[in-house]
């Protein structure tokens, strides 16, 4: 049985730094009005409360953002934002499977970002040598 799950870190062009290395993953993400599970690439961000996505993925799962979501202000680098909140989204990494809360930016120029409600916090994730590790506790 599977314990760990690597990916390497995504180099990325920083106009401070030349260039940063980001800890990045691949988490699968249910739409269940289609019954298939979409791809996202996006940053492992220990310090969001939860996973936040573009606005444009909510099409993509199916999700009304207006019928199937909760609004609620979050606050991040950027300041303070509307988010609209899904409660039941359903997350797959590898053949782990997770229900956790996603949020929708009003924006589609937004990384998507994994954050640590019911998804980060459920591993011991590892950031370590320019590689993400997410062992099942």
């Amino acid at each position: 049985m599977l314990n760990e799950i690597q990916f390497n870190f995504e180099k990325a062009t920083s106009s401070i730094f030349g260039s940063v290395f980001r800890p990045i993953a691949l988490v699968y993400f249910y739409a269940e009005k289609t019954n298939i599970w979409i791809p996202v690439w996006g940053i492992v961000d220990s310090g969001a409360d939860y996973t936040i996505l573009p606005k444009g993925y909510a099409g993509k799962l199916g999700i009304d953002i207006v019928k199937d979501c909760e609004e609620h202000v979050t606050f991040g680098i950027g300041g303070e934002e509307k988010s609209k909140i899904f409660r039941k989204g359903i997350l797959r990494i590898g053949n782990w499977k997770k229900k956790a809360p996603i949020g929708f930016l009003d924006s589609n120029d937004i990384p998507p970002l994994f954050g640590r409600q019911g998804f980060l916090e459920t591993f011991e994730v590892i950031l370590k040598n320019h590689k993400t590790i997410f062992r099942k506790t």
